[in-house]
């Protein structure tokens, strides 16, 4: 999630991240979020513009274009989506998305441990 204010200068950004690495996105998705706010617990949705681009991984390669690119979203005071993010640490996690952390954590199952629970909070 990028804020409106910063969207044109960071879509120029990842584009030249994107090139610099020559990776080609086969799908890539533009939404734009309304001021509606979310009622969930883990609050990815805010208003500014989105955008999901898919790429093949190739390994360190393409591990270091997403830092990049996260690090844009994170100076952007923009946000990941976890349930799109394969790259995603738990810094990134915990400072982008917008989450009462306490007040989540309480609804955690022990027992369940997905992907993303052990990349970002294990």
């Amino acid at each position: 999630m990028i804020p409106l204010t910063h969207c044109e200068l960071v879509l120029k950004e990842i584009s030249t991240v994107i090139k610099k690495y020559h990776h080609t996105s086969f799908i890539s998705v533009l939404k734009t979020f309304g001021s509606i706010p979310s009622r969930g617990h883990l609050r990815f949705a805010r208003p500014g513009i989105t955008l999901s681009l898919d790429f093949k991984n190739e390994g360190a390669k393409t591990h270091s274009m997403f830092l990049e690119l996260n690090e844009i979203i994170k100076q952007a005071n923009g946000a990941l989506n976890p349930s799109k993010d394969s790259f995603m640490d738990s810094s990134h996690f915990l400072k982008l998305l917008s989450c009462d952390w306490n007040h989540f954590s309480r609804f955690i199952d022990p027992q369940f441990q997905s992907d993303l629970y052990k990349r970002i909070l294990a």
